[in-house]
């Protein structure tokens, strides 16, 4: 062991993030993580100076030094000295894999490009689209849910995400209800996880009814209370929504439907949201459940005037509202820098930001499919499904992974954002391999997580 250990070195990917007399040591890129006391960090400093074997057993202390040599070994926080660290991309797939759509398994119906609300930051109007009022015919729904679950089948996937999506596809309720019941009589053995985007303005009790009986989690977009969501989410009309929305989420509720709020940040509403936490605390004690809040930050549009908080600003205003809302009992999560925090607990795979990369089909009214709602890269049309797996396009997209995206390598936290949001990435820069636009806040905010939420709770005794 003695020998051994001289020729030994840091790895280049081993990161540590400390609080007190804890700290969690982890590798950016293959993301092998474990917290400990900072004792450990101080033995890794000793190896980092390429002591011998009896000054390291002075300088730790402890009994069990070959032991802790050989986890940090095993999680690779220390190489041999001789390696070379190349970090090669992750799971790069075959082309003759990619073509036979084996990746697929979230079939995204943008059944409305028709909205009732003029929100000052929506995405939507960025996309080129000729047909801005467009509502899906049911062929056009029926023939994307049999191709996705014809696919699934030759696959042998037994687990699968449908998303109704928009522009407000309540819009089109029609066509979502018929395809609920489709799918229910399509899909099998095959577990289906369902998610209805909404801006909540819509309501009827058959609606909720049959939401309510098919598990539909409902996603309602609500900037606050009154105030800060009337500023930038109006009706076309220029009349507010608040209120209507707040009725329908009570509606929605009574009928026992899932719920959830999104709430983007921006300069109109992070002073306001504890007002928005009391109101979800309020709801989930009157109607016994719990409703989970994502916090998001603005992407894909230009924020010069609707988000210029500065970072450090942000991630003290996020931070307490995280705790806040755990004081209250309210789930809280804060969108995209989340991600990757689920991901170091090893609630999400690794090396790949979202489906979009290659696992999701997001069809439009005209059967035009992208990769999703935020993505405007036309892959082809639900007509042909070999087309748009042979595409370049695609091609490019599900190689989008941690060690293949130039701008990323030696990230901090290379591994668990892969890049980010690829959406916000392409409307920066025209290229899905580039990183998103909020790297110094997603970087600042997970190591503001890990010590805040993570290390604070951890037990290490």
């Amino acid at each position: 062991m003695a020998q051994k250990t001289c020729e030994l070195k840091i790895s280049k990917n081993t990161r540590v993030i400390k609080k007190d007399k804890k700290a969690l040591v982890y590798n950016a890129f293959f993301g092998n993580a474990m917290i400990c006391h900072t004792d450990m960090t101080k033995l890794l400093d000793h190896i980092c100076q390429k002591q011998s074997f009896h000054h390291l057993k002075t300088c730790w202390g402890q009994p069990d030094l070959e032991t802790a040599i050989s986890e940090l070994i095993q999680k690779g926080f220390i190489v041999d000295n001789a390696l070379v660290e190349t970090n090669p991309p992750y799971a790069l797939f075959q082309n003759n894999e990619i073509q036979t759509g084996c990746l697929i398994n979230k079939l995204r119906l943008n059944v409305s490009l028709a909205c009732n609300m003029n929100c000052a930051y929506c995405y939507v109007d960025e996309k080129d689209l000729t047909q801005n009022d467009a509502l899906m015919t049911w062929d056009t729904a029926k023939k994307a849910i049999n191709e996705f679950f014809s696919l699934l089948g030759q696959h042998h996937h037994k687990f699968c995400i449908i998303r109704f999506f928009g522009g407000e596809p309540l819009l089109n309720w029609p066509v979502i209800k018929r395809s609920l019941n489709h799918i229910q009589a399509t899909k099998k053995n095959i577990s289906v996880h369902f998610i209805l985007n909404t801006n909540g303005t819509i309501y009827s009790k058959k609606m909720a009814d049959i939401l309510a009986t098919n598990k539909v989690g409902i996603a309602i977009s609500l900037d606050g209370i009154k105030k800060e969501h009337n500023l930038f989410r109006p009706f076309k009309t220029g009349k507010p929504s608040y209120n209507r929305i707040a009725r329908n989420i009570e509606n929605f509720l009574s009928a026992g439907c899932i719920l959830g709020i999104e709430t983007p940040i921006g300069n109109h509403n992070i002073l306001g949201l504890q007002n928005l936490i009391d109101q979800i605390a309020l709801w989930n004690i009157t109607y016994k459940t719990c409703i989970p809040i994502s916090l998001q930050h603005l992407a894909i549009v230009d924020k010069k005037d609707l988000d210029t908080i500065p970072v450090n600003e942000k991630i003290k205003h996020l931070t307490a509202l995280l705790e806040y809302a755990r004081q209250k009992n309210v789930t809280a999560d804060t969108g995209m820098a989340h991600f990757s925090i689920n991901a170091l607990k090893g609630q999400r795979n690794l090396g790949r930001y979202c489906r979009a990369m290659g696992g999701e089909l997001c069809v439009y009214p005209n059967g035009e499919i992208y990769p999703c709602a935020a993505l405007n890269i036309k892959l082809g049309t639900i007509n042909n499904l070999t087309a748009v797996f042979s595409s370049a396009a695609y091609q490019t997209l599900t190689n989008r992974t941690t060690g293949n995206i130039k701008g990323c390598k030696g990230c901090d936290i290379e591994a668990f954002c892969a890049g980010g949001c690829a959406a916000d990435a392409f409307a920066a820069n025209g290229n899905v391999n580039t990183p998103m636009t909020n790297c110094d806040l997603e970087r600042k905010f997970f190591k503001s997580l890990v010590k805040n939420n993570i290390l604070i709770s951890a037990n290490i005794s």
